[in-house]
This record gives C-alpha cells, structure tokens and sequence, in this order.
C-alpha cells in the first residue's frame, strides 16, 4: 500500500485487520506479533528498523492512532483534552498555561472536522 500525505482513512469489513494493520505500523504489536517482510516508510525513514527512541518522538507528535472499541468507550475517566495534554506535554517543551491553550486549539480543531464529516455532501458550505 502506499499512501500520500494527508491520507489518513484505511477502510474495511470488521475483522478485516485495519487495527491489526495501524498497530503494525506502529510497531505497537503484542509479544506474540511478528513483521514478516516489508517495510513502512515515513518521511524517509523505515519505521520497522528505527531505534526506539526515533518511534517514541514520531508516536502521538506525528503519527497517531485512535483506538475506536466499544470496551474503552465505556471508560470515561480520561478526558479527551487530558489525551491530548498527556501527548503534547511528551513531545514538546510548554508552560502549563501554552499546554493548555495548544490544547484548546487542537481539540476545537479536531471537533469541527467530525463534525464536518458527519455532514451530507449537500449540508456543507
């Protein structure tokens, strides 16, 4: 597969491994998971033979996986702002109000696209 910048939907029947596929990616994938061939290029660094330190800077700062399970739905104890905070306060280097205002920003930016996704072709402007 190959995709361009900006792509960011993998479409598929349940069960087809579009969770198994984004974990891979990732290389997120339990004990028991194996990479058997290929690789996964990503602004020209392969992903697959990156030392763990590279992933841990490009995991959540520039590529980010959303797990959508009706099992972690159920748990409302983690905010989406306070997942957002926890992501960027890894990654860069802010004050507490900055942290709370880039979050601000990113959540009503994140919010209005789903809910211009929703909308019917013919309801947007």
């Amino acid at each position: 597969m190959t995709y361009g910048q900006g792509d960011t939907r993998v479409l598929g029947e349940s069960g087809a491994g579009k969770s198994t596929l984004a974990v891979a990616l990732l290389r997120l994938l339990p004990g028991n998971g194996e990479i058997q061939r290929g690789g996964v290029m990503f602004e020209g660094q392969d992903l697959l033979g990156a030392e763990p330190r590279t992933l841990q800077r490009i995991r959540g700062a520039r590529i980010a996986l959303i797990f959508k399970s009706r099992r972690l739905r159920c748990i409302r104890r983690i905010r989406i702002g306070e997942q957002i905070s926890d992501v960027l306060a890894a990654h860069e280097s802010l004050s507490r109000p900055a942290l709370r205002q880039k979050t601000l920003q990113l959540s009503q930016k994140f919010f209005r696209r789903i809910q211009r996704a929703w909308q019917t072709p013919i309801s947007i402007n």
